[in-house]
């Protein structure tokens, strides 16, 4: 139920017209689903061939931790997010 939510979100903030909706919805999961099997694959090799990598990946995830806890609640501005400019005029 929560990704319906941010589905709707999504489509509000970035004004996606009602009949495109189904269509982004559907490549937006095919591209999940096809980026997931891609960093899964590319970690089982990266772990096959490099056994130390896993203390990296963990010592990353226990900073993302600490950084979470620590981190005050600071207000967030999509409009500013040079990823959204930059899509946005990918994709007017």
């Amino acid at each position: 139920m929560d990704n319906i939510f941010v589905f709707a979100l999504l489509f509000s903030y970035f004004a996606v017209p009602p009949k495109f909706q189904h269509r982004v919805l559907f490549w937006g999961i095919l591209g999940a689903l096809v980026m997931r099997a891609i960093m899964i694959g590319a970690g089982t090799v990266l772990i096959a061939k490099f056994a130390w990598i896993i203390d990296v990946f963990g010592a990353f995830l226990i900073l993302t931790g600490i950084k979470m806890i620590v981190k005050r609640e600071e207000e967030f501005h999509p409009e500013r997010n040079p990823v959204v400019i930059w899509f946005k005029k990918l994709m007017p």
